[in-house]
């Protein structure tokens, strides 16, 4: 190698690491994305990737949706009641509004009941619906959530109630037993 390919070797690197330099002072200033949430970085002060910090809280970003782990139906007189158990894996937060529909079938067609309701964090909540038919007239009764539509907030923001129970009375009235549960909030 002579000594002038080794000059202009040197002075092609330098030429090149001054043209990167400006290009990236240029991309940095005016082309490249602010930081945001969902850029899909840890960036701005974040504890985990697009959470926590400015950012939703991460536990708020990795809920678990709402389980319905069962629904029964049985006979009343003419009435039929379905009930089905919600649970809500997700200790640190309550939904505090979730649509869910209701599905039953008789033998007069289908019938779908659209609801709201609500659950403390990491409770188990019975949803009890009340129909004017005869059991022997339904084939089946489901509950189906809609979890795009679920309003979570922490516990700090909807705290579960303090509750006791201050008595339970039972009746019976003919073939019936009445209940009634009177239930103080402290």
């Amino acid at each position: 190698m002579t000594r002038r390919l080794v000059k202009q070797m040197m002075y092609g690197a330098l030429f090149l690491a001054v043209f990167y330099l400006v290009g990236w002072g240029v991309y940095a200033a005016w082309i490249a994305p602010a930081p945001s949430c969902f850029d899909n970085r840890q960036n701005q002060e974040e504890t985990g990737v697009d959470c926590g910090g400015a950012c939703a809280s991460c536990a708020l970003k990795s809920l678990k949706p709402l389980h319905v782990s069962w629904t029964r139906f049985f006979g009343a007189d003419t009435k039929v009641v379905v009930v089905s158990e919600v649970q809500n894996p997700n200790p640190e937060y309550s939904a505090s509004l979730f649509d869910y529909a209701l599905l039953f079938e008789s033998d007069t067609g289908i019938e779908r009941v659209a609801q709201q309701s609500f659950v403390y964090g990491g409770e188990i909540k019975y949803l009890v619906h009340i129909f004017n038919t005869s059991l022997a007239r339904v084939r089946y009764a489901t509950v189906e959530i809609a979890t795009s539509t679920t309003q979570w907030k922490s516990l700090q923001e909807l705290p579960r109630p303090i509750t006791q129970v201050r008595a339970i009375v039972t009746d019976k009235i003919d073939s019936w037993v009445a209940v009634r549960v009177f239930v103080t909030n402290g």
